[in-house]
């Protein structure tokens, strides 16, 4: 776990704001804020902060090392957009448990007193969230009856996730691996598979032929046979086109793809900004 001197590391990664008017008009609208009572709906809303996190930054409050217990309560975390994944100690071994995707909800109290202790939560993306302290929402789980079905409803999506995939010992390490290595928030990934490549190297060269420049080439991400080369994988979240100041950097949607446009200047701002290093 993290000690007091990844403190600062976290606060500057994370940016926690009061709620904007146009966040607070998007989670009226969303079911789960729907289903309180307007008084209710005030309330929570009132005690939302908006987190904004880069990629691979930990959301959850540090542990003081001296103490062994959390420097604050483990709040509750509303994703708005963005996906992150969650880490635990079980056994006496750290792995992943579990990930929160878009439009989920973080309950603390859905993982045990042990898991708690060593929880992480942990960006795969740029995130945005709303994070409330879990004291108002269990408040509201006690009063507010459709609210309390609502929010189980998403609770138990991300149960059954985790008894599919990560509490079963054939699939958690497949799992695992593709959480870990971010590959969730992309829409296309490139794979070799080594037990059929014979290391011609013809693939690399090809791509270079087509582009004028090498957009494919080998990296350390594997699995088993399988490995993930360094190549853009058109991500959900994609951190190249906003820092691109040129707007040459196009998302389409109907493929759904990342196109350069051909009147890029060459400023590299998109290679410093890419997530996985597959910009050059």
């Amino acid at each position: 776990m993290s000690t007091t001197a990844g403190v600062s590391n976290r606060k500057a990664a994370r940016a926690d704001i009061s709620l904007p008017s146009n966040i607070v008009v998007e989670l009226e609208q969303e079911a789960l804020f729907a289903a309180l009572s307007a008084e209710g709906r005030n309330d929570l809303l009132s005690k939302c902060e908006l987190v904004i996190v880069k990629p691979e930054q930990p959301m959850l409050p540090e542990v003081d090392p001296e103490s062994m217990h959390r420097v604050e309560p483990i709040p509750v975390f509303f994703i708005i957009e963005g996906m992150a994944n969650v880490h635990g100690v079980i056994h006496g071994v750290e792995r992943i448990i579990n990930y929160v995707d878009r439009r989920e909800v973080f309950y603390p109290k859905n993982y045990t007193d042990d898991e708690r202790l060593e929880l992480e939560l942990t960006s795969m993306s740029p995130l945005t969230a709303v994070k409330v302290p879990v004291a108002a929402v269990d408040k509201l789980l006690a009063t507010e009856g459709k609210f309390k079905d609502a929010f189980f409803e998403l609770i138990k999506v991300a149960t059954e996730r985790r008894q599919r995939y990560f509490d079963d010992p054939e699939k958690a390490r497949m799992a695992s691996f593709v959480v870990e290595e971010r590959l969730l928030p992309t829409n296309r990934v490139k794979v070799l598979r080594h037990d059929l490549c014979v290391e011609c190297d013809a693939c690399y060269e090809a791509c270079a032929d087509r582009h004028g420049v090498s957009r494919l080439w080998p990296s350390e991400v594997r699995f088993g046979v399988i490995q993930i080369p360094y190549n853009c994988h058109n991500c959900h979240y994609p951190t190249c086109e906003p820092a691109c100041r040129f707007d040459v950097l196009r998302y389409d949607e109907r493929e759904p793809e990342l196109r350069v446009k051909h009147d890029c200047v060459g400023c590299q701002q998109c290679a410093r900004h890419c997530s996985y290093g597959a910009i050059t």
